[in-house]
Parts: structure tokens; sequence; C-alpha cells
């Protein structure tokens, strides 16, 4: 994630609120498991990115636990707060752009968690049954940065990479071409400045 981009828009206008979505540190291979130890030594490099800014930083994270790790590793870097971070299923479990958790679980689980691919098929049109469809997703995604997101300063959001890319991709921030191999990487996502919404 290029920082540089938040620190311009600051210089700017000192009163800017921006949101920053990013996918969580590092984790190992197994489904459900924590962050590496590079994982845990990039967040902490990155909270102290954002620290050095001196910008007010507001996080929200997914309930998963290595986004709830990434989360509070960047947050002890900023401010050594613990209670400063908030949980928020929008983001994870099941998340803001799954309109039926059950069926997309075990969609998932037949698939073998392949995000990658079910995001390619959902930008093409499929899944809307368990997925919602991009301007539904735009629409409350919109709703959930404008209701969280501080007055000044910056809103940090941690989640995975489905959810990053799909939300990306309703805000025409990013989009993923899978086929090029081309994904979300660990600690990385978008930045959207509150003033274009």
């Amino acid at each position: 994630m290029n920082l540089e981009k938040i620190k311009n828009i600051f210089e700017l206008n000192p009163n800017s609120k921006i949101a920053l979505f990013i996918r969580h540190g590092e984790k190992s291979e197994c489904h459900e498991s924590l962050l590496t130890q590079d994982g845990i030594s990039q967040s902490e490099y990155f909270g102290y990115e954002l620290k050095k800014m001196n910008i007010p930083v507001k996080i929200y994270t997914s309930p998963k636990l290595r986004c709830v790790e990434t989360a509070v590793l960047i947050n002890k870097s900023i401010s050594s707060m613990k209670d400063d971070i908030i949980i928020s299923n929008k983001l994870g479990v099941p998340g803001i752009q799954i309109s039926d958790n059950d069926a997309y679980l075990e969609f998932c689980s037949k698939t073998n968690f392949q995000y990658k691919e079910i995001y390619a098929q959902w930008i093409k049109g499929k899944h809307y049954d368990i997925l919602r469809p991009p301007m539904m997703l735009k629409d409350v995604a919109e709703e959930f940065i404008k209701s969280t997101c501080i007055n000044r300063g910056i809103t940090l959001y941690v989640s995975q990479s489905g959810t990053v890319a799909g939300i990306g991709y309703v805000l025409r921030l990013v989009n993923y071409d899978v086929t090029a191999g081309e994904w979300v990487n660990f600690l990385d996502g978008f930045i959207l400045d509150i003033a274009v919404l």
C-alpha cells in the first residue's frame, strides 16, 4: 500500500476524510490461520508508517482472527491502545458482499475456497444468489463507509481479500484480473477520499 497518496491528500487539505481498505497481513497457508512472522512485522511497520503521518486513525476490522490480529498490531504501533478497534461483521463473517451466508459457505467449501475465481465469476454476472449484485453492493458499501468514517482523518478497514476486491470494484477503484494473476496483496487494497462519495 502506497501511503504517500494519503500524505499528499492531507497536505492539500488537513481536514480530509479517508477510507483505507486493506487486506490483513500475511498468513500461513491454512484456511483459518493467524499471521506469519512476516505478517506480524509488516503489520507493525504499516502502523508505524501511519503514526508518522500524525493523522487521527480509527480502525474497523472483520471478526476473522487474522484481521483482528492485523488491526491490533497496527493500532498498537499507532497508539498503544487496544480498545480503539471496532469489530464489524460487514467486513467479514459474513461480509457486506454476501447476501446468503449459509449458501456462500457451502459453495466455498465445494470450490475449496477459491475466492479469486469466485470474484472473477461474480464480476461477469454469476453467483448473485449468494453475493450481492454490484449495484446493490455499491449502495450498501457507500452507506457503511459514510456511517463509519470519522470526521477528519483515516478510517482503516481491515478485511479479507474478497471483501476488499468486491468493494473496490463496485466503487471503481480496483479491478483485479485474476486470469493475469492479479489479486489483493497482503496489507494492500485501496484509498477512498470520502469527498468523492
